[in-house]
């Protein structure tokens, strides 16, 4: 479960903060390759999920943006990502 909310600086300018929860059940799965088997992860609990990001729209092209984001993950998920993207709206 999560929730995401925007700030809009400027008509050209967003910046967004997400905050979520997730848990996982416990569960199994597991491969083999060439009659070994891999060990079956455990990833039973509660991650926890912190976002921040600014959304750039160039002056006089209302079709293309700039996503620049952050996300950090605690609990049993650890670790920090980064994202660029570009996008074209029709």
């Amino acid at each position: 479960m999560g929730i995401r909310d925007n700030y809009e600086a400027d008509e050209k300018n967003k910046i967004y903060l997400g905050l979520a929860w997730e848990h996982e059940f416990d569960g199994s799965a597991y491969a083999t390759y060439d009659g070994l088997r891999t060990e079956t992860p455990k990833l039973k609990g509660n991650s926890y999920m912190l976002e921040l990001g600014w959304v750039i729209k160039p002056q006089g092209n209302d079709h293309l943006s700039f996503d620049l984001s952050a996300t950090g993950w605690l609990g049993r998920q650890k670790g920090i990502t980064g994202r660029f993207g570009i996008n074209w709206m029709f």
